[in-house]
């Protein structure tokens, strides 16, 4: 009887401790919710890849485009405004599979940050385009499109 008197008082005495804390444990309280809003990039680009209504609202405009001058010796910039977007049709997740992409040989998962970059490198053909991807306020945007293509 003693043993389980004690037992409930020190849980008694330990849910107190805890509760009366407010250092630490809110900021990793409030640090851990923040995180747990931010979206998922795979995700994200599924989405964006196959729904026109939501890429058009997960561009940042105008859209800072950068393509090869005729030469091919310079590069040049055009900022698209939003009247002048065409949607963009990825195939990439058409068949509803998902793609992983690793960091390192030991398929180490890329880490969470908030730039990425989509890259479409042809073989032997001259295609080379990149999508710069930005987290903003926890959402994805596309920011910038990069045509390298000869």
């Amino acid at each position: 009887m003693k043993a389980l008197f004690i037992k409930k008082t020190l849980f008694i005495i330990l849910i107190s401790i805890f509760s009366c804390t407010t250092g630490g444990t809110v900021k990793k309280n409030e640090t851990a919710s923040i995180v747990e809003n931010k979206e998922d990039f795979f995700i994200f680009f599924k989405d964006f890849c196959m729904i026109e209504e939501f890429q058009l609202n997960r561009i940042k405009f105008p859209l800072t485009d950068v393509y090869l001058s005729e030469d091919l010796n310079n590069t040049l910039t055009n900022y698209i405004k939003k009247s002048e977007w065409k949607y963009l049709a990825i195939k990439q997740f058409s068949n509803n599979t998902f793609e992983y992409y690793f960091d390192s040989f030991e398929n180490q998962e890329l880490p969470d940050k908030d730039e990425m970059v989509y890259s479409i490198i042809g073989i032997e053909n001259g295609i080379q385009i990149n999508y710069y991807f930005k987290r903003i306020k926890n959402k994805w945007y596309l920011v910038k499109v990069e045509n390298l293509s000869t």
